[in-house]
């Protein structure tokens, strides 16, 4: 008898001491919802001169900017927070063709590494040929 209840005392002690306690139970919770309340989601379009636009809802964490989004979820290349390529479409300088991006429908007044991401924003990054003056508009 002693050994049976020896043996269900030592089985009681494993058990609890297996048990991760309430209050740390609560906190990693916690935590778990803290961090999915951070996750905000944001749609993005890659659109080149040619060809269908790439579209993709991206999930992002409170303060991040659209560079962090972009580069997360799409293959990027950049120089000093400037896009130069994304998903191997390069820009042509030469031909005056950039990569310019749009957010809501209105072109960005700064950079995407400055630039930082809202809950909904639709971000469009557009590979666009930049139009020369026309001498009347240069006088």
């Amino acid at each position: 008898m002693k050994k049976k209840w020896l043996l269900l005392l030592t089985s009681m002690a494993l058990l609890g001491a297996c048990q991760q306690p309430a209050d740390d139970k609560a906190a990693d919770q916690s935590t778990a919802q803290t961090e999915e309340q951070a996750k905000q989601e944001a749609t993005f379009s890659i659109q080149p001169l040619e060809g269908e636009a790439e579209t993709k809802q991206v999930t992002f964490q409170e303060g991040d900017k659209v560079m962090d989004a972009l580069k997360a979820n799409f293959d990027v290349e950049e120089d000093k927070g400037f896009v130069k390529a994304i998903n191997g479409v390069s820009q042509d300088e030469g031909n005056e063709v950039y990569w310019m991006y749009y957010v809501n429908g209105e072109m960005a007044p700064k950079g995407a590494d400055q630039t930082e991401l809202k809950a909904g924003d639709k971000v469009e990054f557009k590979l666009e040929q930049m139009q020369a003056e026309s001498e009347s508009e240069a006088a």
